[in-house]
């Protein structure tokens, strides 16, 4: 396991792109802390799975996360 720092992109309901340094490889699972603008603390995402890879940016599809992370993110969107 390691902590790493990425862009967020393209962020809806069921999951986002990330943009960063890291070697990510599909199929493995992550655990993310999204930190949103306006927003006071970091959105958990408990269980998230790689789905794709393009350079530096990957795709994360949301697996598990808290009721209380998936009601920010419908206010969000």
């Amino acid at each position: 396991p390691f902590v790493g720092e990425g862009r967020l992109s393209d962020l809806s309901l069921t999951g986002c792109a990330v943009t960063t340094d890291r070697t990510v490889l599909i199929g493995s699972y992550v655990k993310l802390s999204l930190l949103l603008p306006n927003q006071p603390r970091a959105l958990l995402i408990e269980l998230g799975r790689i789905r794709w890879v393009r350079g530096q940016a990957f795709g994360v599809e949301f697996i598990r996360l808290p009721s209380i992370a998936n009601r920010r993110l419908n206010h969000t969107g």
